[in-house]
């Protein structure tokens, strides 16, 4: 969202005046930290820059689970957050709730250059995928250590979770990566009269549900490691006269006015059927009286994925029909069933490209679509075995879908949709067919928007 009204040294945008600023770096040990909890207080200096990071360990809790432990391939090291809360004093400037969920499905329209050169090296990722040694007009799992004959494969070892908090990976996840706000706008910590605080809440994980880690033979409990929870918080100082340019306009009758997004979350159940047929869906969203800029769904199946672990969003081997109801008026005059048109809508929320080949999102092109069995008979993955796990599970596992409700094609506050009193209705006519009849978890996330009040030392922030 452009904020064209605010003091350059707040904003990530380069500067379009070249002007001299210094960088001090603290490295802050939590205030409390407990295997599912860490708080870190900020101190009240300069300028807090949005690429500040956390950095953490993951860790099987015994010694049988190491060497054949590895992060879901997606999602990384985002899987140990399950929320992450920024504080001004009491007042909750931003919250990320299910964030691993979230980002995972933001990651897929990062470039695959990024994915593999970047987030395989910060967040222990893997997401490349490539055409199949074989020359079968597959797709297989790039990045990754193949046998001779090509088909069973490793991840690298320097990638592999340890018991050890010493010899083992140390990820960083980035401030604007927890927190929408922290995308577009760099906070003024030295006007503040409040601390500013970040609240982290990880993932446990037992033996097998996948939500920190998987294994390529028996499981066994995962956790954070406390040893390693750091913030690495970068403090941003300009020339004086630029501090005082901005100290003095949150000083005055307006004060800093700061719009942002935030993100809601609802979550939903489908249960599941006993037998092939149609079944429409509706769930509701209620967020009277916000701006809501987009709506991001995902499902999730029971089954845990053997390389994806709890963050596989499975498509129907049958396409869905999906609409919504804004305002009691639907987006759409019929539903939308085509799922490049899915694609494509999801693409229009982030305004780019999904970057996941066609396999990984639907099953288009790989099923028997002509005598209504929707049977897989065309995989667009091979067999191929990663940390023992057939590469096939990876097939249409990545299908998320999306709505646009901004009203302007340009990014300004109050583009999104003013919601009445009737809430978001997500529709959906879910298509069962033999083998896939499971129940699902539904994550809806909406990003609404905010505003943030800096006056006289004083935060306000909207509702």
């Amino acid at each position: 969202m452009s904020r064209p009204n605010l003091p350059s040294i707040l904003m990530t945008a380069p500067s379009p005046v070249v002007s001299s600023m210094s960088i001090e770096t603290s490295v802050l040990d939590p205030i409390i930290a407990t295997p599912t909890f860490a708080r870190f207080v900020l101190e009240k200096k300069g300028i807090l820059d949005q690429n500040s990071v956390i950095t953490l360990s993951i860790h099987p809790d015994t010694a049988g689970g190491a060497g054949g432990a590895f992060l879901p391939l997606r999602t990384g090291a985002h899987a140990a957050i399950k929320q992450a809360v920024l504080k001004v004093g009491t007042k909750v400037l931003a919250t990320s709730q299910d964030y691993a969920y979230l980002q995972t499905v933001r990651r897929q329209f990062k470039t695959m250059e990024e994915k593999s050169g970047k987030d395989m090296v910060k967040v222990g990722t893997i997401d490349a995928m490539c055409p199949d040694s074989a020359g079968l007009g597959r797709y297989q799992v790039r990045d990754v250590v193949y046998d001779a004959a090509g088909t069973a494969a490793t991840v690298p070892p320097q990638f592999k979770l340890q018991t050890s908090t010493v010899d083992t990976p140390v990820w960083t996840v980035k401030l604007s990566e927890l927190f929408g706000f922290m995308r577009n706008v760099q906070l003024p910590l030295f006007l503040m009269s409040e601390p500013v605080s970040v609240e982290l809440t990880f993932h446990q994980q037992s033996a097998a549900d996948g939500t920190l880690c998987l294994f390529s033979g028996a499981g066994a409990a995962c956790s954070v490691g406390s040893a390693n929870l750091k913030f690495i918080a970068d403090y941003l100082t300009y020339t004086q006269e630029q501090m005082n340019q901005t100290a003095k306009l949150t000083m005055s009758e307006t004060g800093l006015s700061i719009p942002y997004e935030d993100q809601v979350l609802t979550t939903a159940q489908y249960p599941a059927v006993a037998a092939a047929g149609s079944v429409r869906q509706t769930r509701d969203v209620g967020l009277a009286g916000r701006r809501v800029r987009n709506l991001v769904i995902h499902e999730r199946p029971a089954a845990v994925n053997g390389l994806l672990g709890a963050y596989s969003a499975a498509a129907p081997q049958k396409p869905s029909a999906v609409n919504f109801r804004v305002n009691d008026s639907p987006i759409y005059a019929r539903p939308i069933t085509s799922e490049s048109r899915h694609q494509h809508l999801l693409s229009q929320v982030f305004g780019t490209d999904l970057n996941v080949c066609q396999a990984e999102y639907s099953y288009n092109g790989q099923v028997k679509a002509d005598d209504d069995t929707y049977a897989v008979d065309n995989s667009g993955i091979v067999e191929s075995t990663l940390e023992g796990k057939s590469q096939t599970v990876l097939r249409a596992q990545q299908h998320f879908l999306g709505v646009d409700l901004t009203t302007t094609p340009m990014n300004v506050p109050g583009a999104g949709t003013l919601i009445g009193q009737a809430p978001i209705r997500f529709e959906e006519t879910c298509n069962y067919v033999a083998g896939d009849l499971a129940a699902r978890t539904v994550r809806m996330f909406a990003t609404v928007e905010r505003d943030f009040m800096l006056r006289n030392g004083q935060v306000s922030v909207s509702a």
